[in-house]
């Protein structure tokens, strides 16, 4: 099948589109590894499912723009793609990931408090009057 110039651009930018979407897949999964640190069945399955969505990914853009055909510049595209997005996105990702999670571990410490402190100064407040029983 002869495919014109213009349709392998096309194919070309969706795999580097494509491989810009790996690398935010893995910034992702990175990110929820630093969350979950130290837990070893937590990571083998979020690596699980990085890498079935990464090969669901990869294919659905194979498919959808070159009928499934694998070319080598598909791969280049992948590859630039990655590069692209994890030297020039990624710390930026990073970054906002790191201040969502600080700022989301902050509010959680904080409504936590909130009914820790309403018992405990109802406790003080409220005074106990109990006999003892012999």
């Amino acid at each position: 099948m002869l495919m014109s110039t213009v349709n392998q651009a096309y194919i070309f930018l969706a795999t580097v589109y494509g491989g810009l979407l790996i690398g935010f897949l893995y910034d992702v999964n990175r990110m929820l590894r630093k969350i979950f640190r130290y837990q070893k069945v937590i990571t083998g399955i979020l690596d699980l499912l990085f890498w079935l969505t990464t090969c669901f990914s990869s294919f659905a853009v194979l498919y959808y723009t070159n009928d499934g055909q694998l070319r080598f510049y598909t791969f280049i595209g992948f590859a630039l793609g990655i590069m692209l997005y994890l030297l020039a996105w990624s710390p930026l990702v990073m970054g906002l990931f790191m201040l969502l999670y600080k700022l989301f571990r902050r509010m959680l410490r904080f409504l936590i408090r909130i009914p820790i402190w309403l018992f405990s100064n109802a406790k003080k407040k409220i005074p106990l009057h109990f006999k003892k029983i012999n």
